[in-house]
């Protein structure tokens, strides 16, 4: 079954629904971040209020003129800039002021708008130092887990295996996940490279016939004036060879080691094709 509308208490005629609604949308006062709202005080600003605005919202300006005939008041002014990227320019204008309530007076109650704002330079100490807090409290958290397993471990009230695997299973998702970021970024790089050369070897041998004695050149054949066939994906995507890089093999035939590449493989790396010997 589905109940649509409003649902009333039929002895004393109260409205549950708007009961309900009512308890789902209050807001804690108190735990409002007064210090990012732009504070305007009346009076002896006994009285306090909160609103949310946005500087280009007509409703909101008609409320600032009536809220601007209060006293003994205290207005705090959330900056909400959702109607439009103006919007946020004002915003960011009024935020940046020397007087923050003084240009959102002007500006709401007479029209008058704002300075520019200087453009935004973050300082790389103020991100360091929001960011590591926050780092040293998950590392925090996490020891404390660990330590925690460990003692349940210690125990010997569960399995081993069974303790660690959920643990494990996100860290190899977390690896693989990894793992494919940077070999997709690997791949788009090589192939980058790969096009770059293969442009430069194509100027290579025009610059070549530009160069040459116009009576040495040779006369054109049916066969040049067909046009070039361009290379096929099995070509566009070989591994790029080393020109001159060859080193003779160890007689032993044995693996290279881990995460090295072979010279003969004919394939270069990226640390070659960037900092190598060309």
């Amino acid at each position: 079954y589905v109940f649509a509308g409003r649902v009333f208490d039929a002895r004393t005629r109260e409205d549950l629904t708007q009961k309900k609604r009512d308890e789902l949308l209050r807001v804690d006062f108190a735990a409002l971040p007064l210090e990012q709202a732009v504070k305007i005080v009346r009076g002896n600003g006994r009285r306090v209020l909160a609103t949310f605005e946005d500087p280009n919202c007509g409703f909101c300006k008609k409320l600032y003129l009536e809220l601007r005939k209060l006293k003994d008041v205290t207005i705090y002014t959330f900056l909400y800039p959702i109607l439009s990227q103006d919007s946020f320019e004002k915003s960011r204008n009024i935020w940046c002021a020397k007087d923050r309530a003084a240009a959102w007076d002007e500006y709401m109650g007479d029209g008058k708008a704002p300075p520019a704002a200087a453009p935004v330079r973050w300082s790389a100490r103020a991100v360091a130092e929001r960011i590591v807090p926050a780092a040293r409290r998950e590392a925090d958290r996490i020891l404390a887990e660990a330590r925690a397993r460990a003692a349940a471990l210690a125990g010997g009230g569960d399995d081993l295996r069974a303790a660690l695997a959920p643990f494990l299973n996100r860290e190899r998702e977390f690896l693989e996940s990894l793992g494919t970021l940077v070999r997709s970024h690997a791949e788009g790089i090589k192939a980058m490279v790969q096009e770059l050369r293969s442009r430069a070897e194509e100027r290579r041998p025009a610059e070549r016939r530009d160069e040459a004695p116009a009576a040495s050149r040779p006369e054109p054949s049916v066969a040049a004036s067909e046009p070039q066939r361009g290379p096929s994906p099995e070509e566009a995507f070989a591994p790029i060879g080393v020109p001159g890089g060859e080193e003779p093999a160890s007689g032993g035939g044995e693996a290279p080691p881990p995460g090295e590449l072979r010279r003969d493989s004919g394939e270069r790396s990226l640390r070659e094709l960037f900092f190598g010997e060309d």
